[in-house]
C-alpha cells in the first residue's frame, strides 16, 4: 500500500440480497492521489475478488451510483452494498 492510500475506519454489516445473506467487512479508505473516498468490501460469500466501491453523482440528478472499480460492476448487489454504506452515515 502506498502513502497515497490509507484506511481510516471499518465496520461490519449484514446484507440480505437475492435470498442470500452476505456478511460484509467494509473499510473506508482515502485515495489522496485521486482525491476521493474508496470503500473496500470483503466477504467470504463473494465469488471472486473483494470489491472496491466508489460513488459518483448521476448527471442532472440528486442520486448517486456505486461502482466496483476492481470489476467495473454497477450491479444491483453493488448498489445495495452502497446503500448500507450510506445507512452507516459515511
Amino acid at each position: 500500500m502506498t502513502l497515497d492510500y490509507f484506511s481510516y475506519f471499518s465496520f461490519n454489516a449484514k446484507l440480505e440480497f437475492d435470498k442470500k445473506i452476505y456478511h460484509l467487512k467494509v473499510t473506508l479508505c482515502y485515495n489522496s492521489k485521486l482525491n476521493r473516498k474508496e470503500f473496500g468490501v470483503l466477504s467470504d460469500d463473494f465469488t471472486g475478488s473483494a470489491k472496491l466501491l466508489v460513488y459518483q453523482q448521476i448527471y442532472n440528478q440528486h442520486d448517486c451510483e456505486w461502482m466496483d472499480i476492481n470489476n467495473q460492476d454497477n450491479s444491483a448487489l453493488v448498489q445495495q452494498i452502497g446503500a448500507i454504506i450510506f445507512k452507516n452515515n459515511i
